[in-house]
């Protein structure tokens, strides 16, 4: 079982969140990606991002947040929450775009 869910993506192994710490052996607490532990406004949004740094799927992260409407969580370095509609419309555009522009650099990556 993961973080995620029952049966996770594979691309989901790779995730900064899902790795063990290779000293103790153990994963890093789930609760940390839940938008109601982050540090309250107006750092919510840089906190989630630091969660998420150097993440090396966090395109397909992102693609999977948009995919899947995600809601109450950090995905991709992004704090979803129930925001108002306009709020929340900007915050799934920032998801699209980081998922377009992993897509892109993979693409650029396979030509070479």
């Amino acid at each position: 079982m993961s973080f995620f869910g029952i049966i996770p993506p594979s691309w989901q192994d790779g995730a900064k969140c899902a790795k063990r710490n290779r000293i103790t052996g153990e994963r890093p607490n789930p609760e940390l990606w839940v938008t109601s532990n982050l540090k309250r406004a107006p750092h919510r949004q840089r906190h989630a991002a630091e969660l998420c740094a150097g993440c090396p799927v966090i395109g397909q992260c992102a693609e999977d947040a948009v995919r899947m409407r995600a809601a109450y969580v950090v995905r991709a370095g992004v704090a979803l929450e129930s925001v108002e509609d306009n709020e929340e419309m900007r915050l799934y555009e920032k998801l699209d775009a980081i998922a377009k522009g992993h897509k892109a650099s993979q693409e650029s990556r396979s030509y070479r």
